[in-house]
């Protein structure tokens, strides 16, 4: 094994996690959802995994998968130490979204309520950083999961056959497979990128005494549509509101342009948060949608407390579901 393979791999970058970062140090308040306690870590170990994005291909094919590939297991081998994920987010991704964080903290400071905020062609840009967001995280390995534990759920209640059950199974591999397939399909990225660029985009300043949280999965949605049987907080859901913050005090707040018609003239503008109640609301927002880890700058955590003292079980709830036949299934767990 390649003694220059990098072991760390972050599902959210921290040349992002930085704008959270202590003053004068690399480390950050972290907020654990699955202990509910708080402590202070280095950058470099949180929203990471040993080898997150490396798949061994020999482990995640099966054996008539295998045939198909044409590939020896050997040469399996040597693809599997390539890390060609992490070295394009590291090499490529990543890069360009240090030199955007920049610039939107850069329009912050000189923000003029009259001016756009950010061209069409930049933002057309900055949606493929937030395509590469949106899928590289571990919540989309839990969704993955989650979703195949649902699904073999209703088979065994459809009296499948144990062969139908078995073919929606995931292992530890297998999901790493399907994770890198999304990251690396151009389709993919390219739909989730327009998704992104279609919305109404405004740039939110947070003029309160209080700031903005990020978590290790920094795009979170609100919906503002409901309906009997669906969720509408996906991101191509009619009338959803989509989050994303640059620091704790800039947001980039996006809507789904038709149902949000009205502040269509809003697009590509500023707009000032002088009530505390609204950073609180998306703070509680962005630590429900999270997958365990919350990350202040100030350590101030109230808002969590607060949420917790209304209903102590409110981070046990999975946020994954599957409805079929009047019946709602949440994933079992391995």
């Amino acid at each position: 094994m390649p003694s220059n393979r990098k072991k760390k791999q972050h599902y959210v970058p921290q040349c992002y996690l930085e704008q959270w970062a202590i003053e004068n140090t690399h480390q950050i308040n972290v907020y654990d959802k699955a202990k509910k306690e708080n402590r202070q870590n280095n950058i470099t170990d949180v929203a990471s995994e040993n080898y997150f994005y490396d798949i061994d291909f020999n482990k995640a094919f099966s054996g008539d998968e295998k045939k198909t590939t044409n590939y020896s297991s050997e040469e399996l081998n040597e693809l599997s130490h390539e890390q060609f994920i992490e070295n394009f987010f590291a090499d490529t991704i990543e890069n360009e979204l240090s030199m955007f964080l920049n610039f939107f903290k850069r329009k912050a400071e000189i923000f003029n309520k009259k001016k756009h905020f950010i061209s069409n062609f930049l933002r057309k840009r900055f949606s493929k950083q937030l395509a590469y967001q949106h899928i590289r995280t571990k919540s989309t390995r839990t969704t993955i999961d989650g979703m195949s534990d649902c699904l073999q759920q209703v088979l065994v209640a459809m009296n499948a056959s144990e062969n139908n059950i078995k073919a929606f199974q995931t292992t530890k591999d297998s999901t790493k497979l399907i994770h890198g397939q999304m990251i690396t399909n151009k389709a993919e990225i390219k739909k989730f990128s327009q998704t992104f660029n279609n919305y109404i985009w405004i740039l939110a300043i947070n003029k309160t005494n209080k700031e903005f949280y990020t978590t290790d999965k920094p795009i979170t949605t609100r919906p503002h549509v409901t309906h009997q049987f669906m969720s509408m907080s996906g991101l191509a859901s009619k009338g959803v509101e989509v989050f994303y913050p640059i620091s704790p005090k800039i947001m980039l707040i996006m809507f789904e342009r038709e149902y949000h018609k009205d502040i269509r003239n809003l697009d590509r503008h500023y707009f000032v948060i002088d009530n505390v109640k609204d950073v609180d609301s998306y703070n509680a927002l962005s630590a429900i949608f999270s997958t365990r880890f919350v990350f202040s700058k100030s350590g101030d955590f109230d808002i969590i407390n607060e949420l917790l003292k209304a209903d102590n079980t409110i981070f046990d709830r999975p946020n994954i579901s599957l409805s079929w036949n009047g019946q709602t299934y949440y994933p079992q767990g391995k």
